[in-house]
């Protein structure tokens, strides 16, 4: 019996999940279907030309309300965490 082909069923699971295929909006999609299925289902309704924007900032606020909930990292360290995250991402 053969083994079914990963990369379709990759990217019948994309599709299903309404996930794109370009690589860094996989990447982000893919993380907001893990931390908010059902915000990621409100935002993949918008247009296009907010969608990708509200993912983002969706994703952004929700890693910097895990850093900032966090008490066991220093608070100089969980905001120069946060700022490193987001420079690193936005000029990369």
């Amino acid at each position: 019996m053969a083994a079914p082909n990963l990369e379709k069923m990759t990217l019948r699971w994309l599709e299903k999940k309404q996930i794109p295929t370009e690589p860094h909006w996989a990447f982000c999609y893919t993380m907001l279907h893990k931390v908010s299925r059902s915000f990621a289902f409100v935002i993949q309704q918008l247009g296009p030309e907010l969608r990708d924007a509200v993912c983002i900032f969706y994703l952004v606020l929700r890693v910097l309300d895990t850093v900032e909930d966090n008490t066991s990292i220093a608070t100089e360290i969980r905001r120069f965490a946060f700022l490193l995250l987001v420079h690193t991402r936005v000029f990369k």
